[in-house]
């Protein structure tokens, strides 16, 4: 039953397609229910003059060159011209504590 061969190996795409099918909906609900602030003024490191202590942190990555990824990502350009790929950048931030 467990044997090599009697399971199938799911596509590479198999996940990027459910992905696609479920939506964003589920994440949505998750982000909803858990995003909030765990420390309180009363916990140490969690404020610092009367701020809230947050880390922040940024990656970028090449996405493929498609006209639709062109559109939405848009393409660096310099004296040159435009050049390079589109590009995906994202920023997070979160509490420290």
């Amino acid at each position: 039953m467990f044997g090599r061969g009697s399971v199938k190996r799911p596509a590479d795409s198999a996940v990027s397609k459910a992905r696609r099918r479920l939506g964003a909906h589920p994440l949505e609900w998750l982000f909803k229910q858990v995003a909030h602030p765990v420390g309180d003024e009363a916990v140490a490191g969690c404020f610092w003059r009367g701020l809230r202590v947050v880390a922040a942190d940024g990656t970028t990555a090449d996405v493929r060159d498609t006209a639709q990824n062109r559109e939405r990502f848009g393409l660096h350009h310099n004296q040159h011209g435009f050049v390079g790929y589109p590009q995906l950048k994202a920023v997070v931030s979160r509490p420290c504590i």
